[in-house]
């Protein structure tokens, strides 16, 4: 199966379009569009079903399950944030606001530079609208996206020591 990437690169070549009319097209923004052809930023079949209808093409997506690939530490990371998922509520939220807060605070202090300081900004929104939905995808996304949002997750702490524990043990 060919990547949306690779899917909307082929229709720019077939419609001689550019990024820069692409995004004029769409109002997504010329450096938005780089991004999602290098992979960089995951794009939402929305996007890519927008991006492909503005040069002309329709789209169609198929699903396979596919083993992702992980580093050691993405899949320790992954499956620590599946738990933390597994809890996740608006109530529970709520009475995580304190530690995710304090959390939140010390990841803008400590860290200066992008991409880092972008997914810190998108973990204050998603948090701050209490949108738990998209915060699920962002602790189980097992691309490109939730590997980045991972590695600048407020949640530490979140997990007690034995529930850390025990998922790190099922790693074994």
């Amino acid at each position: 199966m060919e990547s949306l990437e690779t899917a909307i690169r082929d229709a720019m070549r077939e419609s001689a379009v550019t990024q820069v009319e692409l995004s004029a097209l769409t109002g997504v923004s010329q450096g938005r569009i780089s991004y999602y052809l290098a992979g960089k930023a995951g794009m939402s079949q929305e996007m890519a079903r927008m991006l492909l209808s503005a040069l002309g093409f329709e789209a169609h997506f198929e699903v396979r399950a596919m083993v992702p690939v992980f580093t050691k530490a993405e899949k320790r990371s992954w499956a620590l944030h599946r738990q933390i998922s597994r809890k996740l509520d608006e109530a529970a939220l709520q009475a995580w606001e304190g530690k995710v807060s304090s959390n939140l605070a010390k990841l803008e202090q400590h860290n200066r530079g992008e991409p880092h300081l972008s997914r810190v900004a998108r973990w204050k929104a998603l948090i701050q609208a209490r949108d738990v939905k998209r915060i699920r995808i962002a602790l189980l996304d097992v691309g490109t996206y939730g590997k980045q949002m991972r590695e600048v997750s407020p949640f530490a702490g979140i997990l007690s020591e034995s529930e850390r524990l025990q998922v790190l043990e099922s790693l074994k």
